[in-house]
């Protein structure tokens, strides 16, 4: 966490599992700058344009 104060972006792609599930709550956003950018991939898309 403590470099989520630095960041501008922060992209989550894990896939939804007991483990991940609260990876990033409340108090992990909270800690970004203000303006940050928050970008949240799904499994399927990953999968969808994996590379040959």
């Amino acid at each position: 966490m403590r470099l989520l104060p630095e960041c501008q972006f922060l992209v989550l792609v894990p896939e939804l599992t007991p483990e991940t599930r609260g990876l990033i709550g409340a108090k992990e956003l909270a800690a970004l700058p203000k303006g940050a950018i928050v970008r949240q991939y799904r499994a399927w898309a990953r999968a969808r344009f994996r590379c040959a």
